[in-house]
This record gives structure tokens, C-alpha cells and sequence, in this order.
């Protein structure tokens, strides 16, 4: 979703586009994978431990 908000902002898919959307998208991994281990995770685990 983000790859096209991308294209809709600039206006047109082109090569300089591709490589903008390649040098982000690895940023986004790596902050939603921590996101989801830190706050997702407690969050869980929490849950989890009620329904035992």
C-alpha cells in the first residue's frame, strides 16, 4: 500500500520511484518488526496468560 501511495504522489512509476520505494521499504521492516516484539508482544502475552 505504501508502493502506491508512493506512485500517487509523485505521479508516474519510474525508475527513481522504484529505487526510492526500495531504500524504504527495509526501514518500515525493521520498525514494524520491532514495534510488533516489544508492544504487540507484551500485549499477547498478557492475554495469553488470562486464558490459561
Amino acid at each position: 500500500m505504501s508502493s502506491l501511495n508512493i506512485i500517487l504522489a509523485v505521479g508516474e512509476f519510474n525508475g527513481e520511484v522504484a529505487l526510492s520505494i526500495l531504500k524504504v521499504f527495509p526501514i518500515i521492516w525493521v520498525t514494524v518488526m520491532i514495534i510488533e516484539l516489544v508492544i504487540i508482544g507484551c500485549i499477547v502475552e498478557k492475554l495469553t496468560a488470562k486464558f490459561k
